[in-house]
């Protein structure tokens, strides 16, 4: 789940200059074997990139397919709340306090998509999909964007 937001410069016809964030996010609760006990987890992905767009940006032109290779920087948060009866029912004592762990690591997001001309200043996103590898908490993580949208311009 999540939403992105990106702006870009075209500096010909066909290649531009691409800054794009993306928020991504998660909410679970996860019950503990037969107890009333629970743990709430919350983790949240922000992406800082920026990059090159390949797309033929005619006016003219009714189907747009891009490709774009990104890079920055991606920070991420996890976030482990315990219910009341965690304590109880598993660490009677002493109880366990929440915990939050973040970082911020390298990323970046490669792929591509279709745009459709609706008008002189809007275009559909079709679809875009992006490979989104990140490297936090010490390991690299193989992450992929699925979205759709609004273009304008």
């Amino acid at each position: 789940h999540g939403v992105n937001a990106a702006a870009s410069f075209d500096v010909t016809r066909y290649v531009g200059l691409k800054a794009d964030v993306a928020y991504h996010f998660k909410s679970k609760n996860v019950p503990v074997g037969g107890t009333a006990a629970s743990l709430d987890i919350d983790s949240h992905l922000i992406n800082f990139l920026g990059g090159v767009q390949l797309k033929d940006n005619s006016k003219e032109t009714t189907f747009k397919p891009f490709a774009q290779a990104l890079v920055g920087l991606a920070h991420g948060k996890n976030k482990v709340d315990f219910s009341n009866d965690f304590c109880a029912a598993i660490f009677p004592s002493p109880c366990i306090n929440d915990f939050t762990e973040s970082d911020t690591g390298l990323a970046g997001a490669f792929g591509g998509g279709l745009d459709i001309r609706a008008g002189n200043r809007i275009d559909i996103r079709a679809i875009q999909i992006d490979y989104n590898p990140t490297r936090l908490f010490d390991s690299t993580q193989h992450n992929f964007r699925i979205g759709v949208g609004i273009v304008f311009h």
